[in-house]
């Protein structure tokens, strides 16, 4: 995709560069010239760049509609054939780069009510992540719930303490601001 787009910046700059050329030149003319209007010159030249700026914005979405057609639904497609369509993927550098083979490793440990449910994939897009993620050893499901389950525990006393030092504190800044605002009330005149 990036060399559509790069493509089509290159003609579009060299376009743009052709133009100013042309427009200093001619403007140099005009100036030169015994019948120079200063007003008719601007005129011409916004006229000219507002064309050239509409046109490409028209060739931008002309280019984002051929880019949709042509890299929708992960293929590059440059015809109706079949074999007209081929796979992008990613390419080597940045699949060895970015360690995407090994992944997820070890790190996917689904919860046992999904375990069950993982145990009959086998497909090809699973790569054996899955598979192997869902027939991990039951004693290391165990020993994890066991942790949560007392880290669980602990968690309740501090999240009360939390409760109530908010109610302490909350109850502390009314009062002051009942305090003040007698403070505020009303003065004596005299």
């Amino acid at each position: 995709m990036s060399v559509d787009i790069r493509g089509k910046i290159d003609t579009l700059q060299k376009a743009a560069f052709a133009l100013r050329h042309k427009m200093e030149h001619e403007a140099r003319e005009v100036k030169d010239s015994s019948t120079f209007n200063k007003d008719k010159l601007v005129t011409r030249l916004q006229t000219q760049s507002n064309d050239f700026a509409e046109q490409v914005v028209s060739e931008w979405w002309q280019l984002a509609w051929v880019l949709i057609a042509k890299y929708s639904d992960g293929y590059m497609t440059t015809g109706e054939a079949p074999e007209q369509q081929a796979s992008i993927g990613y390419p080597a550098w940045w699949l060895q780069a970015s360690e995407f083979a090994t992944w997820p490793g070890d790190t996917f440990k689904p919860k046992s009510s999904m375990r069950k449910q993982l145990l009959g994939v086998d497909s090809e897009t699973a790569q054996g992540f899955v598979r192997q993620a869902a027939m991990a050893s039951k004693v290391e499901t165990e020993t994890r719930s066991d942790e949560t389950r007392s880290y669980d525990n602990r968690s309740y006393p501090i999240a009360i303490a939390w409760v109530i030092m908010g109610a302490v504190l909350g109850a502390a800044m009314l009062a002051f601001a009942k305090k003040e605002s007698r403070r505020a009330g009303y003065h004596t005149v005299g």
